[in-house]
């Protein structure tokens, strides 16, 4: 006789509060949430986006058009009833500008901090109080893995998602025991109008065409596929509403491996295969080897 592996003595979360919800992860995030009666505050600089998510889920779906660059605009949603009310808090909101450091734009830097680590800091921060009176709550942000290690042009945006990381793990320490678990999504590339606009702006620093850009930040990804937005988002319900309380302060990577073999300091032949001569002789450069690179062997 099959028995249940987790019993069920969690109350069941009616409101989510979800920030980036007009398109990409957040986007699905939001679908899955309110297919499972969870009623989503989608929160979203782009209010033509929102109208469409508006349209497609009904009533369940309650657009909210904030500037998340905007420190006002912060403070007045974090005043908003169902921030207050809320069971489920996703930081998803997200921005990536590929640059250089020397050619980073300040503003571009604030933007970032504001979009991916102050905000996600003051919302938790107004929606913790009603979360600890009702013995419930989950807070979860979306990180990357660029969170988890550096990459090429993204300063700004790996500094935040480092931050986010970081802000996890504390809040959840201040949190265990009262019923709030903190948890950390870092996917790895997703197919999101974020991830697409990356290999467009990344293929103009690289001298490369856009197809070429994308072909070398798949190659990165163990299995040369990207991440599903509809993974992400099952995960994120998951962590809403089944998790256990142990997995208070957990840092999930969503990358098929890839965070572990960085950190392990291997690399992948068959991610060196989807790179050209070119490539890998400037990678080379990057660590200061000179070699001649005539080819790569074929699968």
């Amino acid at each position: 006789m099959a028995t249940a592996l987790l019993p069920r003595d969690q109350p069941t979360p009616s409101l989510a509060v979800v920030t980036g919800a007009a398109s990409g992860i957040n986007l699905d995030i939001s679908r899955v949430l309110i297919e499972n009666d969870i009623r989503v505050l989608g929160v979203d600089v782009n209010g033509d986006g929102l109208k469409e998510a508006a349209d497609l889920f009904g009533t369940a779906f309650i657009p909210h058009v904030c500037d998340l660059r905007d420190r006002q605009a912060i403070a007045d949603l974090a005043h908003v009833r169902e921030v207050r009310e809320a069971d489920v808090l996703v930081n998803g909101a997200g921005r990536l500008v590929p640059a250089e450091q020397h050619e980073t734009k300040d503003q571009d830097v604030i933007d970032g901090l504001m979009i991916m680590l102050y905000a996600p800091m003051i919302l938790g921060r107004h929606v913790l109080p009603g979360m600890y009176e009702r013995g419930f709550g989950r807070i979860i942000n979306l990180a990357s893995i660029y969170g988890m290690f550096g990459g090429w042009g993204k300063g700004e945006y790996s500094a935040a998602k480092h931050g986010l990381v970081g802000w996890t793990e504390c809040l959840a320490q201040e949190c265990a025991g009262t019923g709030v678990a903190v948890s950390c999504v870092s996917p790895a590339h997703a197919d999101t109008p974020l991830f697409d606009q990356q290999f467009v702006d990344e293929a103009v620093k690289a001298g490369q065409t856009t197809p070429q850009r994308g072909a070398v930040l798949r190659g990165q990804i163990p299995g040369h596929v990207a991440v599903q937005t509809w993974e992400i988002a099952a995960l994120v319900h998951w962590l809403a509403t089944d998790a256990p309380p142990c997995m208070n302060g957990s840092i999930i990577n969503a990358d098929f491996g890839w965070t572990r073999g960085v950190q392990r300091n291997t690399t992948s032949l068959d991610v060196l295969r989807t790179l050209s001569p070119a490539d890998i002789k400037g990678v080379l450069a990057s660590v200061g080897v000179t070699a001649e690179v005539t080819g790569v062997a074929a699968r």
